[in-house]
Order: C-alpha cells, then sequence, then structure tokens
C-alpha cells in the first residue's frame, strides 16, 4: 500500500510541475525571442523534452521518488519467525509487521524535502504582461493567431505581445515573428481580425483570392507583473 501511495504521489507531483513549469516557459515568451517546442520540429523549431518536464526538475524527482519508494520498503516490512525446540522440531510460527526507525526518518525527511521543494517553485512569481494560459486550448488558440503578412511565424522563433493595431483603432495580441509591443494593463485586446485586413494568400483553382479566417476569442488581458505561479 505505501509503494502505491507514493507512486500516485508521483505522478501528482509530476502533474503540478508539468503545468506550473509549461506556464513558466510560455509566458517567457512575453520577454524573450525563441522557437516553439513541436514534437517534429521544422525551421526553427525546438524538440519537446523527452521526460515531459527539463532534466533539470525530472531528474531531481525521480531521485527523490526512488529514494521514497526504497526508504519506505525499509520501513515497514513483513516478519516471519518460526520456533523449533532443540530437535530442530517445529513449535510455532508468529507473523509481525516490523519496522525501522532509521528507515521511517530517512523517508519523513525525504518527503518533507520534496513538499518544500514543490511549495518553493509555487511560490515563484511571473514578471510578464502575459496572461497565465497553462493548458488552456481556448486561450492558447487566441494566441496563437498571426497578424497579416506572418503566416509562417510558427517556422520561426516567436515573441508575445501587441501584435497590431486595427483600422477602427482595435488592439490585437498574440504570437509574432515580427517586432511585437507589451500588453498595456486594463486595455482589451481582439482576436477576431477582420476578414478586409487580412492579405489575401495565393489564388485557389478558380482563380479567386482566399482569405484566412479567424476564430472569435476576444478576451481582456491584463498585464500583472506579480502573477503567481499556481
Amino acid at each position: 500500500m505505501p509503494q502505491m501511495l507514493l507512486s500516485v504521489n508521483y505522478f501528482l507531483y509530476n502533474s503540478l510541475y508539468t503545468g506550473m513549469l509549461l506556464t513558466a516557459e510560455t509566458n517567457s515568451y512575453a520577454v524573450q525571442r525563441k522557437a516553439l517546442r513541436v514534437s517534429n520540429p521544422q525551421g526553427a523549431q525546438r524538440s519537446t523534452y523527452y521526460l515531459q518536464l527539463p532534466y533539470r526538475y525530472a531528474i531531481p524527482l525521480m531521485i527523490i521518488f526512488g529514494a521514497l519508494h526504497w526508504a519506505f520498503s525499509q520501513s515497514v516490512f513483513f516478519v516471519q519467525i518460526n520456533v523449533f525446540d532443540v530437535g530442530e522440531q517445529p513449535l510455532s510460527t508468529v507473523q509481525a509487521c516490523g519496522w525501522s526507525a532509521p528507515a521511517l526518518a530517512t523517508a519523513i525527511v525525504l518527503g518533507y524535502l520534496a513538499s518544500l521543494a514543490l511549495w518553493a517553485i509555487g511560490k515563484r512569481k511571473y514578471h510578464t504582461g502575459m496572461p497565465i494560459m497553462t493548458s488552456c486550448s481556448l486561450a492558447i488558440s487566441a494566441a496563437c493567431h498571426a497578424p497579416p503578412g506572418d503566416e509562417s511565424a510558427a517556422l520561426k522563433k516567436v515573441m508575445y505581445g501587441a501584435t497590431w493595431r486595427s483600422a477602427d483603432g482595435t488592439e490585437y495580441a498574440g504570437f509574432s515573428s515580427q517586432d511585437v509591443r507589451p500588453l498595456k494593463g486594463g486595455v482589451r485586446y481582439g482576436r477576431e481580425i477582420p476578414r478586409e485586413e487580412v492579405a489575401p494568400r495565393n489564388p485557389d483553382r478558380n482563380g479567386q483570392a482566399s482569405f484566412s479566417f479567424y476564430t472569435r476569442a476576444e478576451t481582456s488581458l491584463l498585464a500583472d507583473n506579480q502573477r503567481r505561479c499556481v
């Protein structure tokens, strides 16, 4: 039972670290221009992490939980004592649950360190004006519509920010390989690019110019420099 609970805890810790570090890397695009991480890189794109987490987090996490599994296996264990007489004839059998104080203390210390590390990383703050997306598909979709003339942005190094302003004065924000501006607090940024303002692409088979169509996802993006890593 302790081993199973430890395995469940490992997956929970891994999930928490994944969410926090995913958000941290996504928010870093607001302060540094860099390539996207994808499964099959093309152009300037980068590959994903082999262990889902950066090695500096994944390897210590596996080591700590590996040591916890060993410590718990030495802390509580099954004991069977067979009693024999002087003629080596069995008299009785005693079965009990044994425990080791040093191993139990080691397991407690390791568990405390694992919890302390998670708490410390969770206290870190984001210092960007980018909204927290984590793995929300709606927020990601709203940020992944490149401005006109930047259709191949996914293959280049990109940065997040205010990308362009429409004729009616509406500001638009998202990832772009072009120059971007930091978001401003309290400003409402639109995510529906008007059809008439999108540059036409190559003509289709009927000789008609085809246009890009974008999903409506207008959201209020407040520049909060004290975003917590939660």
